[in-house]
C-alpha cells in the first residue's frame, strides 16, 4: 500500500521546515557579512574570535573555541590565520603550559574597531525585513533554541556571560564542554 502525500508531506512543507529555513538564513547572513566586511578580509569566525579576544585579553584558545561554538582545530586554524596577519599574538598559558592565551595586537585592535561598524551594518541589513519591534523577539527566539538544544551541538558552545547561565551549566552537566 502506498501512502498518499498528505498535507504536511509536499514541497511546501519542505519550505516551512525550521531547519531548512535556518540553514538558508545562515547562508544569507554569511553572504551579507562577507559583503559588508570585504574590505577587512574577515570571515564571521575570524571576526567573532577578534571580538572575543578584544573583550577578554588573555583568553585561552580552548575557551575561545567554546565561546564561538567551533571545534578546537577550526579555532586553531582561525587563530593561526589571525596571527599570520599580525592581528593576534599567542603566548604560553602560565596556568597550563600546554595551552595558549591570546591578545590582540595594536593592528588587531584598530582593525576590530573599524570592522565593528561594518558588522553592525551587516546585522541591520539581515534583520531589515523585520519590523523594529520584531527584531529583538526574533533574536530572543534564536537564543532560546540555541540554549534548549545546546546538548546536541557538534561543537561545545559555552558563551562568555551573554546567554543565560543555565546554558553553560547544562553543557557542563552533560559533559559536553
Amino acid at each position: 500500500m502506498t501512502r498518499r502525500a498528505g498535507r504536511g508531506d509536499g514541497v511546501g512543507a519542505l519550505y516551512r521546515r525550521p531547519g531548512f529555513l535556518i540553514r538558508h538564513c545562515h547562508q544569507i547572513g554569511v553572504a551579507i557579512f562577507v559583503e559588508e566586511l570585504a574590505a577587512f578580509a574577515l570571515t564571521p569566525g575570524q571576526y567573532g574570535a577578534l571580538l572575543l579576544i578584544g573583550q577578554h585579553p588573555g583568553l585561552d584558545q580552548c575557551t575561545l573555541a567554546e565561546a564561538i561554538g567551533l571545534d578546537r582545530s577550526t579555532t586553531g586554524a582561525i587563530v593561526t590565520r589571525l596571527a599570520r596577519r599580525g592581528l593576534v599574538v599567542r603566548a604560553v598559558n602560565p596556568a597550563d603550559r600546554r595551552g595558549r592565551v591570546l591578545r590582540l595586537t595594536p593592528n588587531g585592535q584598530r582593525l576590530l574597531g573599524r570592522a565593528r561598524v561594518a558588522a553592525r551594518r551587516a546585522q541591520r541589513r539581515l534583520l531589515a525585513p523585520l519590523a523594529a519591534a520584531q527584531r529583538d523577539t526574533f533574536v530572543a527566539h534564536l537564543v532560546r533554541l540555541v540554549v534548549a538544544h545546546a546538548d546536541v551541538a557538534r561543537a561545545p558552545f559555552v558563551p562568555l556571560a551573554v546567554l543565560p547561565p543555565a546554558a553553560v551549566d547544562k553543557r557542563r552537566r552533560t559533559g559536553k564542554s
